[in-house]
C-alpha cells in the first residue's frame, strides 16, 4: 500500500498538470522565416457566402521573416492571373508584436483589422476578418498560410 499511494500522487499530478488552457501564441513562435503558400477568401452577405476561393501561391520568394527583437521584413505575393503567381514585389522591413493570438505588423492592415494566429505543427495561419464599412452586411474572411523554413 505505502508503495502506491507516491503512484498515485504521482499520477494524479501529472494529469493534473495537463489540463487545457486557453492558447496563447509566444513571440517566439513566430521567429524564423516563413514561406506564403496559400490563401483562403471567404466573402459573405447576409452570412451567405458569394464568394470562396482557394489560391496556392508559387512565388519562391513570397515571405516574412520575423526577428526575436521584433523587427520583420516581407515581400508581398503580386500574380498575372489566379492560377499563375509570377512575383513578389518587396514590402521592405517593419516591426511586429504579438499578444495572446493577436499579431500586429505595423502598416500592413487598416486600422480596425487584426491578425490573428494560430498554429498547425510547422505551419502558421494569419486569419484576418475584413468589414465593408459601406455595406454593414458584407464582409471578408482570410487566412493566409505559411510553412516554416
Amino acid at each position: 500500500m505505502k508503495k502506491i499511494i507516491p503512484v498515485l500522487a504521482l499520477f494524479i499530478a501529472a494529469f493534473a498538470a495537463c489540463k487545457k488552457d486557453k492558447a496563447i501564441v509566444p513571440q517566439q513562435s513566430v521567429v524564423g522565416k516563413w514561406k506564403f503558400t496559400k490563401m483562403e477568401e471567404r466573402d459573405f452577405n447576409n452570412g451567405t457566402v458569394v464568394f470562396d476561393t482557394t489560391l496556392i501561391i508559387r512565388a519562391t520568394n513570397a515571405f516574412l521573416q520575423f526577428n526575436a527583437d521584433g523587427t520583420g521584413h516581407a515581400t508581398v505575393w503580386t500574380m498575372s492571373t489566379a492560377a499563375t503567381p509570377t512575383s513578389t514585389q518587396p514590402i521592405g522591413d517593419f516591426n511586429y508584436t504579438v499578444s495572446g493570438d493577436v499579431l500586429t505588423i505595423a502598416g500592413r492592415v487598416a486600422d480596425g483589422i487584426t491578425d490573428h494566429l494560430s498554429f498547425n505543427g510547422d505551419e502558421m495561419l494569419i486569419t484576418v476578418r475584413i468589414e465593408d464599412n459601406e455595406v454593414p452586411t458584407r464582409y471578408a474572411d482570410i487566412i493566409e498560410y505559411y510553412s516554416k523554413q
